[in-house]
């Protein structure tokens, strides 16, 4: 997301290093699998969660003026007692 916002390396170049990443993944994914490490749907749970997180993070960055507030969510940091705490109004 970062490539596409800021085009860092070119357009060609932030393309490739995206499907670079996907392919290192994949792989380092297929092994696990075959290795018996893990379960298919452990993977695909994994990287399910990781492109969410991984391009909802920087699209919500990136999506308004005020970093704290994205269609009427506001996110704050609030003190708990195992340390710091993220706490939401919607």
């Amino acid at each position: 997301m970062h490539h596409f916002e800021h085009d860092l390396l070119g357009s060609g170049w932030d393309a490739l290093s995206c499907v670079g990443g996907y392919a290192v993944a994949a792989s380092t994914a297929t092994f696990r699998v075959v290795a018996d490490v893990h379960y298919s749907t452990d993977v695909l749970s994994g990287a399910l969660i990781g492109t969410l997180v991984g391009y909802g993070v920087p699209l919500l960055h990136y999506a308004g003026h005020d970093a704290r507030s994205v269609s009427g969510i506001t996110l704050g940091l609030a003190p708990s007692p195992g340390g710091i705490g993220i706490r939401g109004v919607f």
